[in-house]
């Protein structure tokens, strides 16, 4: 075999350390609106509320990995078809990002923001309640037995499905120890009844859009 090896300086942007700028624990806690995708007609009336704790690990300054616990609401309507009278979902997910200013131009130990783009894998636990617009009832995830409801297999038989969040973060440090940051995700689900309509079309999803706060723990 053939073959050659090239020895990163102590200085290489990509391996460089400097502790604790580089590699850290930290908290995150964040809300804002969710706005939901489904069989509704999309506007601001089906704007409504989330929020999410969450931890992770920051690497080698331009890399992270960190895990969410999430709650939110969803509403929404097509007018002369059904009226999305309540929805709410937990959810779970991890994700892996990248500082992608950083890693074009290099580390700077003086550089106070960020671009993280983010993607991940996940799990929504949903329930849902519609009414059609003949006044026809549907729900699904409720913990009760009408003949209208679907059950899941989640807590309080709510309905479990796999999630696929992706998204893009705007991080700005301000001391050492915390960073403020906006966050705008989407999150493809496995299902096409969050809206508890059934369309066969396409699966439902959501997006937030959001402030939040981390703290660094070392």
């Amino acid at each position: 075999n053939l073959g050659a090896s090239y020895r990163l300086g102590s200085e290489a942007n990509i391996f460089r350390r400097n502790d604790p700028y580089c590699n850290y624990w930290y908290l995150m806690v964040d809300g804002g609106a969710s706005f939901l995708f489904g069989d509704n007609q999309y506007n601001f009336k089906s704007v409504r509320g989330n929020a999410n704790v969450g931890i992770g690990y920051d690497f080698h300054n331009f890399y992270r990995i960190y895990g969410k616990l999430g709650y939110g609401i969803f509403t929404g309507e097509y007018e002369n078809f059904f009226t999305l009278d309540y929805a709410d979902y937990y959810t779970a997910n991890i994700n892996i990002a990248a500082e992608i200013v950083g890693f074009i131009l290099g580390y700077d130990q003086d550089r106070r923001y960020g671009v993280y783009p983010h993607v991940g894998l996940g799990q929504m636990q949903y329930r849902a309640r519609a009414t059609y617009a003949n006044g026809k009832k549907t729900s699904v995830g409720y913990d009760h037995n009408a003949s209208y409801n679907k059950k899941g297999r989640g807590f309080y038989d709510r309905k479990v499905v796999m999630t696929v969040p992706v998204g893009i973060e705007l991080n700005y440090i301000i001391n050492q120890r915390v960073d403020v940051y906006a966050d705008i995700t989407t999150e493809w689900a496995d299902s096409d009844i969050v809206d508890a309509i059934w369309s066969g079309t396409h699966n439902d999803w959501h997006t937030t859009l959001n402030a939040g706060l981390r703290y660094k723990l070392n």
